[in-house]
């Protein structure tokens, strides 16, 4: 028979009894969520309807992609045409100015009148070897402007086009429209002349309105003739040339380069339009004109925007026939489960003496059990912790830091006594304490204090020294112990040079706040020092004692406001850590034998 679970809470005097065994499990529940997940059938069939989709979407690209190419090949030959009557055009002209056997006004004569038949051509400009123009030929009427001198890369050996030693020019922007230079250099008996023909593009932006109308249904901006300043030359729409369209953010100078036998095919804005379109992109290898097709993204995928709504449709409908079923199943499920998920807040809630009875003869009887578990095991744990924790604190109040962690994994033993050990010691304490304290309130400067503490604290840590203790306004600070430092010399020195660096940056901020000014002075000495635990059995603290220790002291009491004072033998085992300055011997209170003292300059 089957009851409904009910929490227990276990006896406040005695520890929680083990939950009693489960019984057999017969895998109800598992029959149960199986027809509920055959019933909620919806994610399979959106799986499949997003992976048709996908393919289906990925072909219509991939019709699209080809249908561009091709009217890229299309473009590509109306151009190549369109270029070639050019260049039949200009030879008829160069033909007649390299025929020696005529007297040279009598040439220019004839290429005019051959100029003035001419379909294409309406001017052609002549430049000695040096890009200097000699002359032009006009037809009536035409007052294209040419310029005076021809830039050096027109110059150059001509790239053929369509062998006919012709060289196609980067656009120009005249004010009687854009126009497309087409060059040709021809040999005289004594001189060689350059020939440049600056060609409107009308005729081949017809024939990209009729291709556009053939491939496109019409579209006036689907196919564009640019430069490679990405300047209209040509375009079904005549008001377009000459405008420049913004370049996308794909296409760079070595695509520009690869586009010499290459297709760039790319998706997303194109143009700064509205939506989204694919766009290709290619490029003659005998000119500096790029050919763009692009087509609208909605248009080739509005057959599976409509699929996907179907899809959507069909997965909806199923959504409602398995919430229907799972309506039904859950009237059943819902009480075990509500109670479990109300344990698991108990848990949550850090309730662990309590218990929930689950007697339901399937996995949820299981997952019940395991609840109980893990209740048992997080207060075991929760004890474990608080005594850890306990322990921590204790130590804490003897120990640094650092030699917690090494107590509680019984790698440092707590008993009296010390060690021999090479260290370096710092004293770092504030000048003028006693005067700040006159003529402040505690209220200012027990937070500055703090603050400073705070700071020297950190920067100990950061150059791996131990702080040892803190004693009225000084800080005591280790290297080499505990933790060990093979250049606890050098880290001592640069960790004081950091502490006068941002003491001096601190002090701007103290005196806009309360008008005060912090200054240290700093004693280091290096030697051995009796390193270990020191005080009673009941009260103990890690600290290091010695002729290392009285030194470093009786430095920082030497050393004045913002300086830095060392031991011989700080700035023999750091040489290189600082500048040092020899301040001579002297006596220090307590030792019959003078003292070398260094000051550290700052850098």
């Amino acid at each position: 028979m089957t009851t409904s679970p009910s929490l227990a809470p276990a006896k406040d005097s005695a520890p929680p009894a083990p939950p009693a065994p489960a019984p057999p499990t017969r895998g109800r529940f598992r029959l149960r969520l199986t027809v509920a997940m055959v019933a909620l059938g919806v994610v399979p069939a959106l799986a499949i309807g997003g992976f048709g989709l996908y393919r289906y979407r990925s072909a219509l690209e991939e019709q699209a992609r080809q249908e561009a190419i091709t009217a890229l090949d299309d473009l590509a030959l109306v151009a190549d045409q369109e270029l070639g009557d050019i260049a039949d055009q200009l030879d008829v002209v160069s033909s007649i100015l390299v025929r020696a056997e005529l007297p040279a006004q009598q040439r220019l004569e004839q290429a005019g009148t051959m100029l003035a038949a001419s379909l294409s051509l309406g001017v052609v400009a002549i430049y000695d070897e040096r890009g200097q123009q000699l002359g032009a030929l006009r037809k009536p009427g035409d007052d294209t402007p040419v310029p005076d001198q021809l830039a050096p890369a027109a110059m150059s050996p001509p790239r053929d086009v369509g062998d006919r030693g012709l060289q196609v020019g980067t656009a120009l922007q005249t004010r009687t429209g854009v126009r497309i230079p087409v060059l040709k250099q021809i040999t005289l008996p004594s001189e060689r002349w350059t020939l440049m023909a600056p060609v409107e593009m009308t005729r081949l932006g017809q024939r990209i309105s009729r291709l556009a109308e053939t491939r496109f249904a019409g579209v006036m901006d689907s196919l564009l003739v640019l430069d490679t300043e990405l300047r209209v030359v040509a375009s079904p729409d005549p008001e377009r040339a000459g405008q420049v369209i913004p370049r996308p953010p794909w296409l760079t100078e070595p695509d520009l380069a690869a586009l010499r036998t290459n297709v760039a095919f790319r998706g997303g804005q194109s143009e700064g339009k509205d939506g989204s379109h694919l766009v290709a992109v290619r490029r003659l290898a005998t000119t500096p004109l790029l050919f763009l097709a692009q087509i609208d993204e909605g248009r080739v995928l509005e057959p599976a925007r409509q699929l996907r709504l179907v899809v959507l449709g069909g997965s909806a409908l199923a959504a409602a026939l398995a919430a229907l079923l799972g309506i039904l199943w859950s009237r059943r499920a819902a009480a075990p489960i509500t109670r479990l998920a109300s344990f698991a807040e108990s848990l949550a809630a850090r309730r662990f003496h309590e218990r929930v009875l689950v007697q339901s003869g399937d996995e949820l009887e299981t997952l019940g059990t395991a609840f109980n578990d893990a209740a048992a095991s997080l207060a075991r744990g929760e004890a474990e912790l608080a005594a850890a924790a306990a322990v921590r604190t204790d130590l804490s109040r003897f120990l640094p830091a650092q030699l917690v962690d090494r107590v509680i994994r019984r790698e440092h033993k707590l008993e009296l006594g010390g060690q021999r050990h090479p260290v370096t010691v710092m004293f770092a304490d504030v000048a003028g304490f006693t005067s700040l304290v006159e003529r402040h309130s505690p209220e200012v400067v027990i937070p500055i204090l703090n603050e400073l503490f705070t700071l020297l604290t950190e920067l100990i840590f950061l150059h791996r020294g131990t702080v040892d203790k803190f004693i009225g306004d000084c800080v005591m600070a280790l290297w080499n112990a505990p933790d060990p430092d093979a250049d606890h010399a050098a880290s001592a020195v640069a960790c004081a040079q950091d502490m006068l660096r941002w003491v001096e940056a601190a002090n701007e901020v103290w005196q806009r706040r309360v008008g005060v000014t912090i200054h240290l002075a700093i004693g280091i000495h290096t030697g051995e020092a009796t390193v270990g635990n020191f005080g009673s059995g009941t009260r103990m603290e890690y600290t290091a004692m010695g002729d290392t220790v009285n030194i470093a002291a009786r430095l920082e009491h030497l050393a004045r406001p913002q300086q830095i004072l060392v031991g011989a033998a700080t700035m023999q085992a750091a040489p290189a850590a600082a500048t040092f300055v020899a301040l001579g011997f002297t006596r220090l209170a307590g030792r019959e034998q003078p003292v070398e003292i260094f000051e550290v300059i700052a850098e």
